[in-house]
């Protein structure tokens, strides 16, 4: 008896696992089959998460362990900013090999595009590096790795992309994400 009940536990274990592939399966290619979504990433709050001013005045102001806990919290909240910020960027990529590419017959767009494309891919870069760095601070919350040099970046290409939307307003060309 008890080797039936092991053998329709096993059972059910391999269904429900197949059900998760399958699931997990079906959203990843309806994520691939969509234009790719640019959300919005709002630098400004960001940069405040990463304020080292307003760090030190919370470490003077709280309990180390209360610090300690706040601050771990304010990494994961940077986590999820670098995450999407990333993601943004793959997106800009990706509109770039799809999109952009059909208006290669404008030189200003086009010089714009590949501007915009070479920061998008430096700045993806740069959040591997500030994810790593923020991944240490948060094992080890006693020191500090500032992720700040792709805030220049990412200020950078809004400036290129919206010099793309005029372009690309007055010509009738392929959207340009707005940042």
């Amino acid at each position: 008896m008890s080797l039936n009940l092991l053998s329709i536990c096993w059972v059910a274990v391999f269904v429900l696992i197949a059900i998760g592939i399958v699931m997990a399966s079906r959203h990843l290619r309806a994520g691939r089959m969509n234009s790719p979504a640019i959300r919005r990433f709002d630098l400004e709050a960001f940069v405040a998460v990463l304020d080292p001013e307003d760090e030190a005045y919370l470490k003077s102001m709280l309990s180390k362990p209360a610090f300690l806990r706040l601050k771990r919290k304010r990494i994961r909240v940077a986590l999820r900013y670098l995450s999407r910020l990333g993601a943004n960027m793959a997106g800009i990529l990706q509109i770039r090999n799809t999109e952009w590419g059909l208006a290669s017959e404008n030189a200003p767009f086009d010089s714009a595009a590949s501007i915009a494309s070479d920061l998008a891919s430096h700045i993806r870069v740069l959040c591997l590096i500030a994810f790593a760095k923020l991944s240490l601070e948060f094992l080890f919350p006693a020191r500090q790795f500032s992720p700040v040099e792709l805030i220049g970046d990412y200020r950078s290409l809004k400036g290129v992309l919206a010099e793309m939307q005029k372009i690309a307003a007055e010509s009738d060309l392929a959207a340009v994400p707005v940042l």
